[in-house]
């Protein structure tokens, strides 16, 4: 439960997510040791990726920067995105717990890939 303290301090700090309730935000999804951070500009993502980085180090942890990858939607910034130095790695989509996720925001990418697994030759 370390890394749960570890967002509810970053996030409770300014709102950054997407708009969620009239009180909440979006912030990040996270499964096991997984974590998708959310932001609505590339600057509040910069910004919380380095407060996450910065309080993972007081709990003694680190973030793998060669598995962390960045994926944008909407926009035009192309500045490039570092944590700590670390260049992070842009990807046009990436898979979350089975699904793909793309730069469109639409599901036809996940559904093509179910499809095709479905159609595969079983062992």
């Amino acid at each position: 439960m370390v890394l749960d303290d570890v967002m509810c301090r970053v996030t409770s700090r300014e709102r950054r997510g997407l708009p969620w309730t009239s009180e909440k935000d979006l912030e990040d999804i996270d499964f096991a040791d997984d974590l998708c951070l959310i932001a609505t500009t590339r600057e509040q993502l910069q910004n919380k990726a380095e407060e996450l980085a910065e309080e993972d180090e007081k709990e003694g942890l680190r973030i793998n920067y060669r598995k962390t990858k960045e994926m944008r939607q909407n926009t035009t910034d192309s500045t490039p995105m570092l944590i700590k130095g670390n260049p992070i790695e842009k990807v046009t989509s990436f898979c979350y717990l089975g699904s793909i996720v793309d730069q469109s925001g639409g599901t036809e990418a996940d559904i093509e890939s179910r499809i095709n697994k479905a159609r595969a030759p079983r062992p």
